[in-house]
C-alpha cells in the first residue's frame, strides 16, 4: 500500500527538518532575532507543506473517485450486470470536494499546532538557560540539554488526541492521508450502490487483529435501515458505530452480489492496486507541472 507515498515522505523529510532547525538553534545568550528568524525558518516548512497538500490532494483525489469506480466496474464485469455511465459531477463531485476540504483542514490544524510546539521548545528553553545562566553560568553543551529535553517533553506535535497520544507531524500526516483516502473510497462506493440499486455490501475480508474490526469480516450488511435480515447481519451505521473506519483503518467493502460469491474476486487488493496506481499517476501531473 503506497498511495499518498510521495507527500507522506515530504512530510517525513520536513518534520526531520524542523528538528534539525531547532536543535540547531543557539540559546546561549538571548538574541530575539535569532530566535525569531529560526521560527521564521519552520515556518517556511510549513507553508511549503501547506502548499504541497493542496496540490496534492488537488490533482489526486479525483483520480481515487475514479480508481474506485474502475474497481467497482470491474467487479459487476463478471456477471455482465448493467452498468451506468458515470461523469464526475452531482454527489460524486461533493464527496470528493468534502474529502479534500476534510484532509485539508486536518493537515492544516496539524501544521499550526506544530508552529505552535516549535514556539513555546524555543521560548521555554531560551527562558531556562536564562535563569540557569543567570544563577550559575552554563555552557553550550548544557544549553543543548535543555533544549533536547523540551524536544522530548514538549514534543513537535501535530495533535494531542482524547486519550493522550502524541503524533508527531509525519506520523499525523500518514493517518490523516490513509484515513480520508479509504474515506473517499468507501463513501465512492455507497454512491456507486444507490445508482446501481445495490442495498447491501459485503465488509471485505483480510487479515487484521483489530477487536473493532475482526467481528466485521466477510459480513454482509445494508446501507440503509431497511434491511432484510435474512440477507444482512446489521446496517453500514451499526458497523462505524462499533468502531470500524477508524483513524488508519484500511476495511473497504464492495456491492454484495450473490451471483459474485462464488468468483475469488479480491476487491480489497484490486480498490488498494488501482488507489496506488492513481497516486503515481497523480505525482506524474504534479511533477510534469512543476
Amino acid at each position: 500500500m503506497k498511495f499518498n507515498d510521495p507527500l507522506v515522505n515530504l512530510f517525513k523529510k520536513e518534520f526531520r527538518n524542523i528538528l534539525d532547525i531547532l536543535r540547531d538553534t543557539e540559546l546561549t545568550s538571548y538574541n530575539r532575532a535569532v530566535l525569531n528568524s529560526k521560527l521564521q525558518e519552520i515556518g517556511r516548512v510549513l507553508i511549503n507543506l501547506d502548499s504541497s497538500t493542496k496540490i496534492w490532494i488537488s490533482h489526486v483525489y479525483p483520480k481515487y473517485w475514479d480508481a474506485t469506480i474502475k474497481t467497482a466496474q470491474d467487479y459487476f464485469k463478471y456477471i455482465e450486470a448493467p452498468m451506468k455511465a458515470y461523469t464526475f459531477t452531482g454527489i460524486h463531485l461533493e464527496t470528493v470536494r468534502l474529502a479534500m476540504e476534510e484532509t485539508y483542514y486536518d493537515i492544516a490544524r496539524g501544521l499550526r499546532y506544530v508552529d505552535y510546539s516549535a514556539k513555546r521548545i524555543i521560548q521555554e528553553s531560551a527562558k531556562e538557560i536564562i535563569i540557569q545562566g543567570k544563577i550559575k553560568g552554563i555552557t553550550l553543551t548544557e544549553s543543548k540539554k535543555i533544549l533536547e529535553k523540551k524536544i522530548e517533553n514538549i514534543g513537535v506535535n501535530a495533535i494531542i488526541d482524547k486519550g493522550g497520544k502524541r503524533w508527531s507531524l509525519d506520523t499525523y500526516a500518514e493517518m490523516v492521508l490513509r484515513t480520508k483516502t479509504m474515506k473517499l473510497a468507501n463513501d465512492t462506493m455507497i454512491n456507486y450502490c444507490i445508482d446501481n440499486g445495490r442495498q447491501y455490501v459485503v465488509i471485505n475480508p483480510h487479515d487484521t487483529e483489530c477487536p473493532f474490526c475482526a467481528p466485521w469480516q466477510g459480513k454482509v450488511v445494508s446501507i440503509t435501515m431497511d434491511y432484510d435480515p435474512e440477507i444482512a447481519e446489521g446496517t453500514l451505521d451499526e458497523v462505524e458505530g462499533s468502531g470500524v473506519f477508524h483513524p488508519n483503518c484500511i476495511c473497504t467493502f464492495s456491492p454484495y452480489v450473490p451471483e459474485l460469491q462464488e468468483y475469488k474476486y479480491n476487491y480489497r487488493d484490486e480498490l488498494i492496486d488501482n488507489l496506488d496506481k492513481a497516486s503515481d499517476e497523480g505525482y506524474k501531473e504534479i511533477r510534469n507541472a512543476s
